[in-house]
């Protein structure tokens, strides 16, 4: 607990000390520009392992996927200016059991995540601000076999248009950590197909207040 007090201090200090450089300040000994810039990239990932890592939580940090196994990244059209995007796209597949002997289970399932934004940036230090929108399109189809008998098999298609506002710190060139916050309408059709019963859902609201953390690379 002493250890995530210290750490969170130690954050919240860095943040308030570099928060008051000037514009000038913004490069590095070896003459890199610590903001990123027009025709950069970057790609974000899960932050947390990494704070684990310092708190000795034992877990291993690697390239996880930000939300729900969703890849994300950015390219900058300008200095402030830069248009997002995010894609999943996966099939899962488990089998138990002979179907020689009409005695196994199977188990499949398909998501489809595809999403565009754009973002505005501000600041004139080592703490950026952003905010703009995004939008995509959700897939998912799953289907569970029994020994050749359809248990459940379903489908579902939505649509999701939010607003965004968040903030990032960089702490070392072209790297820094970050969270945003998300609001908007998200429509969500789903269908059973073995039960031939459908459901339409309508969800206007705040979307991860809980603010996920992420690292994110320019390059």
């Amino acid at each position: 607990m002493k250890k995530m007090t210290f750490l969170n201090m130690f954050l919240i200090f860095g943040m308030s000390l570099f928060a008051q450089e000037s514009e000038n300040n913004l490069i590095s000994k070896n003459g890199i520009n610590i903001l990123p810039e027009k025709g950069e990239f970057a790609i974000g990932i899960d932050a947390v392992p990494f704070l684990n890592l310092l708190n000795d939580k034992g877990d291993v940090p690697g390239f996880n996927f930000v939300s729900e196994n969703t890849v994300f990244f950015k390219y900058f059209i300008s200095d402030n200016k830069a248009i997002r995007a995010y894609f999943r796209i996966g099939n899962y597949r488990e089998k138990e059991g002979d179907e020689n002997f009409d005695n196994f289970d199977k188990d499949t399932e398909t998501n489809i995540t595809l999403g565009f934004g754009y973002e505005k940036r501000y600041g004139k230090s080592r703490v950026q601000g952003f905010y703009g929108f995004e939008g995509g399109l959700l897939y998912n189809k799953s289907k569970f076999v029994q020994n050749e008998n359809v248990l459940l098999e379903t489908s579902g298609f939505g649509v999701v248009v939010e607003t965004l506002l968040g903030a990032e710190y960089f702490f070392a060139p072209k790297l820094s950590i970050g969270g945003q916050f998300m609001w908007g309408i998200s429509f969500i059709s789903k269908k059973d197909i073995e039960n031939k019963t459908k459901e339409k859902i309508f969800i206007l609201d705040t979307d991860n207040f809980g603010g996920s953390l992420i690292l994110l690379f320019h390059f």
